[in-house]
């Protein structure tokens, strides 16, 4: 029961310091208990790991393995205690700001997909690729085409404010 209420905390922390929720009060309160778990795992982590070394006892080198998950757990937390950071910048932004923010990471995605969609043309033209390949490309020039072509309604939806009516300022 207790291991169930653990993981609910990370949840909600999680996904309410990545902007799940957009009233700053939770934001904050996620935010602190993400960088208080990171800080408590890493801990656990570097005590696990020190046993694991300075221990003199027959098996102690096990605790390599403890320290192992831990650190998985604690560069998860970290991860995502610094992007819950950035999500707050953004909500700080005023709406004019976020949707020139949002325009330039669209038209960086749209120059990406169509230079990757121009590598896959010439690799798909040339003699020396084979069949199985060119069908391969075929499905992945076909998949950033319909990319491609959201895009442009993608692009529709960022320019209007009404999006962003649901952000706190």
């Amino acid at each position: 029961m207790v291991d169930l209420l653990f993981a609910g905390c990370v949840l909600f922390a999680v996904l309410a310091g990545l902007g799940m929720w957009r009233r700053r009060l939770v934001r904050r309160f996620a935010r602190a208990i993400l960088g208080l778990l990171f800080a408590f795992a890493t801990i656990l982590a570097l005590l696990a790991l020190y046993g694991s070394i300075a221990l003199e006892a027959a098996g102690s080198g096990i605790l390599i393995l403890p320290a192992l998950v831990l650190g998985g757990i604690a560069w998860a937390l970290g991860a995502a205690f610094f992007a819950s950071r950035d999500s707050e910048r953004y909500y700080a932004l005023p709406v004019g700001e976020k949707i020139a923010e949002n325009l330039r990471i669209n038209d960086q995605m749209e120059r990406d997909y169509r230079e990757r969609l121009a590598r896959k043309l010439v690799e798909r033209e040339r003699p020396w690729t084979s069949r199985a390949r060119r069908e391969k490309l075929d499905r992945e020039i076909a998949r950033l085409q319909e990319l491609l072509a959201g895009i442009a309604a993608m692009r529709a939806a960022i320019r209007r404010p009404e999006t962003y009516a649901g952000d706190e300022a």
